[in-house]
């Protein structure tokens, strides 16, 4: 972590001044983001821009957002500066990756239920290309970045991931009410499931970083970096998370096994899952752990489950074709009060009812299907795809980040779906060559 500390000290300046500029006057923050985008792209430090992009989506989403009220606007002007470049430069980025086209139909719907039945045109519009541009670029800026770095990227950005996480003790240094909600840790991220998220995302990269380059991390950064992500989990008790990364272990062991065992666990999950949640409860009441597991909410999901029902008399009235993105937002905040007197506060927290909310069953069977496809025929190249691929879907059936497009936990997922399709990385394996270096 020194090393890294080292190494990215500048960019660490650099987001520090962005932050304090922006927080003192949100046009000078502007401006300074600006100018720090244009110098990292005139060197061609294409990590350092995706830390950055990194970084405002967290700030975005900060347990303080209120006093980082630039944000909203910072991203927008990022993902812009990182789109036009790659416009105006598409020879550097030759040959371009294009697992964005796999995804045009469902932009190309969205679109259209978005200028058809939208009551929120202008925020939908601009989360629409928002979601289309973090698509194209991020999978090409990261493969740019492989191009110069070689697997030091990835362990740079997941270095990185772990100073997010770090940050997190450091702020509590100064006072837990800066890091804690309702009595459970946050970190810097907006709620602890979101650092739960960002934790199990992190994760995930460092499993399939760590499967193509066996040697890329020392085994004293691996027990430096899992203290921080263990501890980070127990302070969150991120219901979410510990569920998520249970699946991956679960059937990271079965899939490697037999692929066929792996699928049949899963059938049987499903078709179990009433047996099952019911142990569960009564391992929790056993260890006496009811408070910390909130067994309260949990029979409703914490409210997810009231959510989930409210979506769907929605949904029944725009089954085909839904009303664009954000509308799961609007139609949420509008019944707000209603959904609080039935206990349910915030919005869907399901990745896949907010698309068919806002883009119908065609729209959703158009994000999945591409999604599922592009997972499953990579299962020949790594052995954790299809583990990565159920942690995944758990993780966004029980929150909505995926349906999200400017947050930093689908930054990394796209990372994450890069790594696995791009013959440039997975070709290079450790396995496969002598040497990486």
């Amino acid at each position: 972590m020194v090393n890294f500390i080292v190494k990215y000290y500048q960019l660490l300046l650099l987001l520090g001044i962005w932050t304090i500029a922006g927080v003192y006057d949100p046009l000078l923050g502007y401006l300074l983001i600006i100018a720090g985008i244009v110098i990292l792209i005139s060197k061609n430090l294409f990590t350092e821009l995706l830390m950055g992009f990194i970084f405002i989506l967290i700030m975005d989403d900060n347990i303080y957002n209120h006093i980082f009220m630039f944000t909203p606007v910072a991203k927008m002007f990022y993902i812009l500066a990182l789109s036009f470049f790659f416009t105006v430069s598409t020879r550097v980025f030759f040959p371009v990756f294009r697992i964005f086209l796999w995804f045009a139909p469902f932009f190309a719907l969205a679109l259209v239920t978005l200028f058809l039945n939208s009551p929120v045109m202008d925020e939908g519009f601009q989360k629409t290309i928002s979601y289309l541009l973090v698509v194209i670029v991020v999978p090409n800026y990261l493969l740019q970045a492989y191009r110069k770095s070689g697997p030091e990227v990835f362990k740079d950005l997941f270095y990185f991931g772990i100073l997010v996480i770090i940050a997190g003790f450091v702020v509590m240094i100064f006072g837990k009410e800066y890091v804690m909600i309702k009595g459970r840790y946050a970190g810097i991220f907006g709620n602890p499931n979101g650092l739960g998220i960002f934790c199990t995302l992190l994760f995930l990269l460092y499993s399939l970083s760590e499967e193509f380059y066996p040697s890329l991390y020392s085994r004293a950064d691996k027990f430096l970096f899992f203290g921080f992500i263990i501890l980070s989990l127990v302070l969150a008790a991120s219901r979410t998370a510990y569920l998520a990364l249970g699946i991956f272990f679960l059937f990271r062991l079965f899939h490697g096994i037999s692929p066929f065992l792996s699928f049949t666990m899963l059938i049987a999950v499903l078709v179990g899952y009433e047996l099952i949640f019911f142990n569960i409860v009564e391992i929790i009441r056993f260890f006496k752990l009811e408070a910390y597991f909130r067994l309260h909410t949990l029979t409703e999901a914490s409210g997810r489950i009231i959510a989930w029902n409210y979506s769907m008399d929605e949904i029944n009235r725009n089954f085909f074709m839904g009303r664009g993105f954000h509308y799961d937002v609007f139609y949420f905040r509008q019944h707000y009060s209603i959904l609080q007197k039935m206990g349910h506060e915030g919005l869907v927290h399901n990745s896949f009812l907010s698309i068919w909310l806002n883009t119908g069953i065609i729209g959703l069977l158009s994000f999945l299907a591409p999604l599922l496809y592009l997972i499953f025929r990579t299962s020949t190249v790594s052995v954790l795809a299809i583990p990565i691929l159920y942690t995944v879907l758990t993780s966004s059936f029980l929150e909505s980040w995926l349906a999200a497009s400017l947050n930093p936990f689908s930054v990394f997922f796209w990372i994450i779906l890069t790594m696995l399709n791009s013959h440039e990385i997975y070709g290079q394996k450790e396995t496969d060559t002598i040497s990486v270096h």
